[in-house]
């Protein structure tokens, strides 16, 4: 019996190393390809505003007036790349967590792959489009977006650990598979800026790395099993049926509604809410400080090249990687500390690096604040955890479907806000972007606080009611000859 469980044990540590593996491949092909899309599109569209005189592009920032005349031509553009990538992907999401949670991960685990490849073939072939490039670039991106994207592979692979996994185990796992994407992210953006403009071996490149993913996948990874443990049957509906039909459409939207209003009980049910309302505004402010840094590093006093900025969030994923391959297994397995203590931690964190982002003015206090940055992060694998600990083996691809949906969309909504908040304020106060992000950080560890206690309350309601009438009874007797007792002491002192 011992051999056995050593030997799933060691069955269970190869296939996260594969996950792990896979996602950082996943992750640097994906990240090359995105950084170059912008620079590309940019550039595309000047080549459609200047059909005859196209070699004024290749010298834009020597221009400033036409280079803020082709921003403002190509932000038409930009919309609809941002809508093509991210619309579409919600509902491949849908559709995928709940394939994947009756069918297996591998599948849908190859679909961003797949389409990656396919959308980098489509932007080869524009580089010989002429004016028409824009356009088969944006196919390109639908594409992309269709077959998932970045949201699905996570939450395949999250879903993959989650269902292999105990809850003492997870949240390490997690957590390294957190660490492989921030490595793989800052190993791709460095291979974009070597590149630089060399279009055809740069997406040649992202191919390579996808395909060398898929080949991994397919060889090494093992098939999670599906078949339904603890007494639990997953609800039958036609949604598994092969047609795709609006029945089917409706009865897998139901089946999402059901995790927050009808799986489990009361208290888990607010555990998933709470969890998925801290990922929708966690990554409104993670998403909108990316965008408000650019531009607040980029201007008076700091006044950093864009080259520099590229600098700082290499060294600051390389930093992450190495917070969450170390020092959250260490707060997770050694401390012992719960997930919701570690958010509660990541929290202050935030809260110290926005406020301490809106009162710095050198160079080097920046800096100084991207290990407080860095730990910040461990919020987002705990934040994984703990919803996948909520969720019913069968429904973890649905409860990280509703996690990657919740993310992307806080994607848009984060940049609207607090840009338009920046470009509002920065003539007179910079900082106030970070200010408020700030103070809703402090809510958020406030409303983890009350949940953390709230969840001890239960618990302890749950332990009470568990107890036989008889232990009730003794200790109701322990309280009342306590109380006689205090009282009988205040007596003798009096």
């Amino acid at each position: 019996m011992a051999d056995q469980s050593r030997k799933c044990l060691s069955t269970v540590r190869l296939q996260v190393g594969v996950v792990s593996v896979s996602y950082f491949l996943f992750r640097i092909g994906a990240t090359m390809f995105d950084t170059i899309v912008g620079p590309y599109l940019l550039r595309v569209v000047c080549e459609k505003r200047f059909l005859e005189n196209r070699t004024i592009c290749d010298r834009l920032e020597q221009n400033p007036v036409i280079e803020n005349e082709v921003r403002e031509y190509a932000g038409f553009y930009f919309i609809l790349y941002r809508l093509f990538l991210n619309i579409p992907a919600i509902f491949s999401g849908l559709f995928c967590g709940a394939w994947s949670d009756r069918k297996g991960r591998k599948i849908p685990m190859l679909f961003p792959c797949v389409g990656i490849i396919l959308s980098a073939m489509c932007f080869i072939i524009s580089l010989y489009m002429g004016p028409l490039a824009v356009w088969v670039a944006l196919l390109g991106t639908l594409i992309q977006s269709v077959s998932g994207n970045t949201p699905v592979f996570a939450m395949t692979v999250n879903s993959y650990i989650a269902s292999g996994s105990d809850n003492d185990q997870r949240t390490k796992q997690i957590s390294m598979l957190y660490a492989m994407s921030s490595f793989g992210m800052s190993f791709g953006a460095f291979l974009a800026g070597l590149l630089k403009w060399e279009l055809l071996i740069s997406y040649g490149i992202v191919i390579g790395f996808q395909c060398l993913t898929a080949f991994v996948i397919i060889l090494f990874l093992r098939e999670t099993g599906n078949n339904p443990k603890n007494g639990y049957t997953e609800h039958k509906s036609e949604t598994e049926t092969n047609g795709i039909t609006c029945s089917n459409l409706s009865s897998g939207i139901k089946s999402y509604i059901s995790l927050l209003t009808e799986k489990g009980t009361n208290s888990v049910q607010t555990v998933v809410i709470v969890q998925l309302c801290l990922t929708f505004i966690y990554g409104c402010d993670i998403n909108g400080v990316e965008d408000v840094l650019l531009m607040y590093v980029t201007a008076r006093p700091f006044n950093w090249s864009k080259s520099w900025y590229s600098y700082y969030v290499s060294i600051r994923h390389i930093s992450t990687g190495f917070v969450l391959l170390v020092l959250l297994p260490f707060l997770s397995n050694v401390l012992k500390l719960s997930d919701c203590t570690v958010i509660s931690l990541g929290l202050l964190c935030n809260v110290s690096r926005y406020v301490g982002t809106g009162l710095s003015n050198k160079s080097w206090m920046i800096y100084a604040l991207m290990t407080v940055w860095s730990v910040s992060l461990v919020t987002r694998p705990c934040n994984w955890s703990t919803l996948s600990k909520a969720a019913n083996e069968q429904e973890q691809g649905k409860m990280f479907t509703l996690f990657s949906i919740t993310d992307t969309v806080s994607k848009c909504v984060g940049s609207m806000v607090y840009v338009n908040l920046y470009g509002a304020t920065v003539a007179f106060c910079p900082s106030i972007a970070f200010y408020l992000m700030g103070f809703v950080n402090v809510v958020m560890l406030l409303a983890g606080i009350a949940s953390i206690c709230y969840r001890r309350v239960i618990q302890c309601n749950k332990n009470v009611a568990k107890m036989e009438p008889t232990e009730k009874s003794n200790l109701q007797d322990s309280c009342n000859s306590s109380k006689l007792q205090y009282v009988s002491t205040k007596m003798d002192l009096k």
